[in-house]
């Protein structure tokens, strides 16, 4: 049975590899889209706008500012000067996300008190938004840290994550596996399709001749007798 299934692969692998259109259809698709997807199809955001609206004016909130402003993710930092800037700003896409200090925001982080801060994200690009929505957090979840260094933590345990196989975390690394996997299916599919369509025209193409094609002449018709 192995046996009878080795032969049919490797006689379906000769006829297609056999013509240069289906080594094209093969190869070429592949090797351009896993080159270029990559850069194109990523989830990364960088060079976003940010809003920031401070109505504390503290250390804290001027020290994450900074942070947010130094950023990879960030390129364009606005600084409102009032609320009714919040909304046009949200509005007219000029800003993909916008924070907003409250005015006790400093005094209760000396305090050691939970101090909240708004978070408002373009709905219209919320895959973006999101994204940078999670680096905003990891930035305040790591100045939070810094703040508690030193001081009675209410638990001892710390987890700490380390990737082996992609410690840069390059979103790169991650598309070109599941690229290849689809490019290489959808071309599977293709060259199956082209196949079942030559022999379909090739078995149309021999039944005409055989209808057009005359008799010889030393052919003749003899009726059938039992």
């Amino acid at each position: 049975m192995f046996h009878r299934l080795w032969t049919l692969i490797r006689k379906e692998l000769q006829s297609l590899l056999r013509e240069p259109q289906t080594r094209a259809i093969l190869i070429l698709p592949v090797l351009i889209q896993v080159i270029l997807f990559p850069f194109a199809a990523t989830l990364e955001v960088t060079n976003a706008t940010i809003a920031i609206y401070d109505e504390d004016n503290g250390e804290h909130s001027v020290e994450l500012t900074q942070r947010f402003a130094r950023a990879s993710a960030f390129t364009h930092v606005l600084l409102l000067k009032s609320p009714q800037e919040i909304r046009p700003t949200i509005d007219t896409q000029k800003a993909l996300l916008l924070v907003r200090f409250p005015a006790d925001f400093s005094r209760k982080l000396d305090t050691f008190q939970t101090a909240p801060l708004q978070l408002i994200l373009d709905g219209r690009n919320s895959n973006s938004a999101q994204i940078a929505a999670n680096y905003l957090q990891q930035i305040v979840k790591n100045y939070q840290q810094e703040l508690l260094e030193g001081k009675p933590k209410p638990n001892n345990s710390e987890l700490v994550v380390r990737n082996w196989y992609n410690p840069n975390l390059d979103y790169k690394w991650f598309v070109v596996p599941s690229l290849i996997a689809m490019i290489t299916t959808i071309g599977v599919m293709i060259v199956t399709s082209l196949s079942v369509a030559a022999n379909v025209n090739k078995v149309r193409s021999i039944s005409y001749w055989f209808r057009r094609s005359p008799p010889g002449r030393s052919s003749s018709a003899k009726p059938y007798r039992r």
